[in-house]
């Protein structure tokens, strides 16, 4: 277990590096797709976390071509 020092220090590192941290619903069609696109291994399917960051790779991927025109968030 962490201390709340070392989270809010995990916290503002994020924050400063643009990143922010969301809890998202995923069906299991997400995950199975995942997989198909080589995001997930199939031995990584029931790991949440692996699950996360393959998601989360699958988003970048899919966002990256259009960020050359982001909006910028002031508000995060």
């Amino acid at each position: 277990m962490t201390s709340p020092a070392e989270r809010m220090k995990k916290l503002r590192e994020r924050r400063s590096a643009g990143i922010r941290v969301m809890a998202v619903e995923v069906q299991i069609d997400t995950v199975e797709a995942l997989i198909e696109l080589d995001y997930l291994s199939v031995e990584d399917a029931h790991d949440l976390g692996e699950a996360a960051k393959a998601l989360t790779r699958f988003i970048e991927d899919a966002t990256s071509s259009v960020t050359s025109n982001a909006i910028t968030l002031n508000a995060w």
